[in-house]
């Protein structure tokens, strides 16, 4: 019903694919008459894209994953805590955590007792880099992250087999982009193009 109350976690508010993708399913959803939360870790340029869109309640909470850290355990714990005063008993009913990035939302949707929907567009040849020499701690963390999250939605087959060691059920693949396995052309294509160059080139629709 109406009364359903989705928060969408974004890594930060910059003009970029993913935030971009976290606007575009936030507008849908409003369209459909939810209210929605928006967690943001940084600010950016789509903070008033966001504010302007009705029924959407923006929240900056500042977090940053990929700095070296002494206690990652302590930081999530205080991140956490800073969640809990800010949602009060208005916690969102499904957690969306978009990009590798925004892992700690899985866990805190964990530490909730809420659903969540873990949204992996990133390939990453060792995942524990994207939280920059924090070392196994992390790269734990980002296990049990994939363990803890209710499904993991991938952006292509490929990917849905890249990570098939964190996460072997329970996953879905939603096609939003080019499934680099797939499409012989894109071995042509030098790796140095931007993607909006491949898609261009392949008449694939911008997201």
């Amino acid at each position: 019903g109406k009364n359903f109350h989705p928060g969408f976690f974004t890594h930060n508010l910059e003009i970029g694919g993913a935030p971009l993708l976290v606007f575009d399913f936030v507008n849908k959803f409003v369209k459909h008459g939810f209210k929605i939360t928006v967690i943001s870790a940084k600010k950016g340029q789509l903070e008033d894209k966001f504010k302007s869109l009705k029924n959407v309640r923006l929240i900056i909470k500042e977090i940053d994953i990929v700095a070296p850290c002494s206690n990652l355990e302590l930081m999530l714990k205080k991140y956490f805590h800073d969640l809990d005063k800010v949602f009060g008993k208005s916690i969102p009913d499904i957690i969306y955590a978009n990009t590798m990035l925004s892992y700690p939302a899985v866990l805190y949707a964990n530490h909730c007792g809420i659903l969540s929907r873990w949204l992996i567009h990133e390939e990453y040849s060792h995942p524990e880099l994207i939280i920059n020499f924090n070392g196994q701690k992390g790269l734990n963390l980002i296990r049990e992250a994939f363990k803890l999250c209710s499904k993991v939605v991938y952006e292509s087959n490929y990917l849905s087999q890249y990570y098939i060691h964190y996460r072997k059920e329970n996953y879905e693949v939603r096609q939003g982009g080019i499934d680099f396995t797939a499409i012989d052309l894109v071995k042509k294509i030098k790796r140095k193009k931007k993607v909006m160059h491949i898609r261009s080139e392949l008449n694939i629709p911008m997201q």
